[in-house]
């Protein structure tokens, strides 16, 4: 999702087009992190 929102930005597509793929980087990230199994913190 960095990259995309990266390309979003360098090719002057705005701010909104960036955030939504910030967003949805920070959504899977979460997803990893909390989820169970073998990639789970707890």
């Amino acid at each position: 999702m960095l990259v995309a929102a990266l390309g979003n930005l360098s090719e002057d597509e705005g701010f909104n087009e960036a955030a939504h793929a910030v967003e949805l980087g920070f959504v899977f990230l979460s997803l990893i992190l909390i989820g169970a199994g073998k990639y789970s913190l707890g």
